[in-house]
């Protein structure tokens, strides 16, 4: 899985889930779970002040392969 920083942050700025717990959910759920819940939290902090940051949210993209041999 690869992720840009916009995507990243549910887990190293937002503290919302563990990086395993993250991995777990993209696996179960898809990526487009985790992108809700994220947009959700940036709505909720509209202004910027429970995470400060100098736009309500950034680019998030993420790539996830699940590669069996």
């Amino acid at each position: 899985m690869l992720t840009s920083d916009g995507l990243s942050c549910i887990s190293d700025r937002y503290n919302e889930m563990e990086e395993k717990e993250l991995l777990n959910n993209i696996e179960k759920s898809g990526v487009g779970n985790i992108y809700n819940k994220l947009r959700k939290i940036e709505e909720d902090d509209y202004l910027t002040t429970r995470f400060p940051r100098f736009k309500i949210n950034d680019d998030s993209s993420c790539v996830y392969l699940d590669i069996n041999f």
